[in-house]
């Protein structure tokens, strides 16, 4: 059986189109060329190169067929897409536009500030999901202030408590998260640009880091972070609390679904080749399958840290295998938590008399 991500059968489970479609190789191969467009302009808006010759070299870059084998090859090749990105760029190209094509830029330039930029639309679908699930257990508790649930210690049953109670301890934390990815996205809303070895030697650094930046909507952060990943180890850290947080919520939800309607009612569940009666709560175990896998990733991302001297051709690699599946996974937690929640018919009993 391949990756669950993409394998035809279980994506439809564990996959986020959405999310998928942000990391895309056509999404990155649009990406590569607005930032090549964005280097160009700003190499003019800075007076390093004429405007005119900037200008046609940018709508080169931005017409130019690219086949995907090239890329892929190139990758086979090289270990990364951008030299092949590059060679196909100039193959057609003038004389004079090839000399202002990538001029200055390195291919970890490129993918780091791709990644920024896909990550801003993915850290936006998180905010939005996050805040219409919050809102939706609101609304639960809301509706089911008051039933009467028991409440359980280290297994067993303990002392009575509300319904709504239960589901504050769900919702608390989802808006913290909010507040916590506008802070990671503020630190991610940057350009990586640092040249061959990190020092920016192309001139004038001062102003062309932040013309550079502009050009893409994003921030310059005044030098070269490609081998500093805390920012992104952060990131990793983040999604494994928030897909934690739902995997909580899972969890319980699916021990009340074992003790029956006087716990928790769900309109809708999985069934069973074998026994036909049941109804498996298929999506609060998925969130608790998607909080142990980010949780080990997690830890994968911290290791991923470790870039030697001034370039890594290893752990940044070890990034690429990890975080895109973190990103895709966490979208997924968001959905299915938010569609479980739609499942719920009732929390609890209510007390008689009320």
């Amino acid at each position: 059986m391949s990756g669950v991500l993409t394998h035809a059968w279980f994506a439809g489970l564990f996959a986020d189109p959405e999310i998928a479609g942000l990391l895309s190789p056509a999404a990155d191969l649009a990406r590569y060329r607005d930032i090549e467009i964005a280097w160009t302009m700003a190499l003019a808006d800075v007076g390093n190169a004429d405007r005119s010759l900037c200008e046609h070299a940018a709508q080169h870059i931005a017409t130019c067929e690219i086949a995907g084998d090239t890329i892929r090859a190139g990758v086979i090749q090289d270990g990364l897409p951008i030299p092949a990105f590059v060679r196909a760029l100039k193959a057609n190209a003038t004389e004079t536009g090839k000399q202002v094509m990538h001029f200055g830029l390195t291919s970890q330039d490129v993918m780091d500030t791709a990644l920024m930029l896909a990550l801003k639309s993915i850290l936006g679908l998180y905010r939005a999901r996050l805040t219409h699930l919050a809102d939706a257990l609101d609304v639960l508790a809301s509706a089911n202030a008051g039933n009467a649930l028991m409440g359980y210690t280290r297994m067993q049953a303990a002392l009575p408590i509300i319904a709504d109670g239960r589901i504050t301890t769900w919702v608390r934390p989802l808006r913290g998260y909010v507040e916590d990815i506008d802070r990671i996205t503020e630190k991610l809303d940057v350009v990586q640009w640092g040249g061959p070895i990190g020092i920016r030697e192309t001139h004038p650094a001062d102003a062309l880091g932040p013309a550079f930046a502009a050009r893409l909507g994003l921030r310059d952060p005044g030098f070269a972070w490609h081998t500093t990943r805390s920012d992104v180890a952060e990131l990793g850290g983040l999604i494994a609390r928030m897909t934690g947080s739902l995997g909580k919520m899972g969890q319980d939800i699916a021990l009340m679904a074992q003790r029956g309607a006087g716990e928790i009612t769900l309109n809708k569940g999985g069934t069973s080749s074998a026994m036909p009666h049941k109804q498996n709560p298929i999506l609060a175990e998925l969130l608790v399958t998607i909080a142990g896998y980010t949780s080990q990733q997690s830890g994968t991302l911290n290791s991923a840290m470790v870039h030697e001297q001034e370039r890594s051709g290893a752990t940044w690699v070890l990034e690429f295998m990890t975080l895109p599946d973190m990103l895709q996974l966490c979208g997924t937690a968001l959905v299915s938590a938010h569609s479980l929640i739609g499942q719920v018919v009732s929390v609890g009993v209510q007390e008689t008399g009320k």
